[in-house]
């Protein structure tokens, strides 16, 4: 009986350091599968010329805004039907997965038809300014000349 009554308090110290213990360690899992808060976006296959930088892409800013699928897609017969969970394993939802040079759709026209046609829509509203033209999103190299 004494022993009984030793274990039972011994568990009631442990068990709760045992659930802080296990809470600490799974807390980051969600920041591990999630894309990071800026993206360079340069695809120098996807570029019709070497004169001007990769984007910078606040990833973070777009992900408060909108949902994932708003701008990741996989159509089939008018529908998304890409899995949100394919974004976060192993990077096959990546754009240049599908927009290839030999796509219906290349690369850099997807980029640009999916960032100006939002973009441009946002700045039907008098307090946006996003960017729209090739130097906003791409400001030309510096030479090492």
């Amino acid at each position: 009986m004494i022993l009984s009554m030793i274990r039972k308090k011994a568990c009631r110290r442990i068990l709760p350091l045992i659930i802080v213990v296990l809470l600490i360690s799974i807390w980051p899992l969600p920041t591990i599968f999630s894309q990071s808060d800026d993206i360079t976006i340069d695809n120098k296959n996807a570029a019709s010329t070497e004169s001007r930088t990769g984007v910078e892409f606040p990833h973070a800013i777009h992900t408060e805004s909108y949902d994932c699928l708003d701008c990741h897609h996989d159509y089939h017969n008018g529908e998304n039907v890409l899995d949100e969970g394919e974004l976060e394993e192993d990077g096959s939802a990546a754009c240049n997965t599908c927009h290839t040079s030999s796509a219906t759709i290349d690369l850099q026209t997807a980029y640009h038809r999916q960032c100006m046609t939002c973009h441009r829509a946002v700045n039907r509203e008098p307090e946006f300014d996003l960017p729209i033209t090739c130097k906003d999103c791409h400001p030309k190299e510096l030479s090492d000349g």
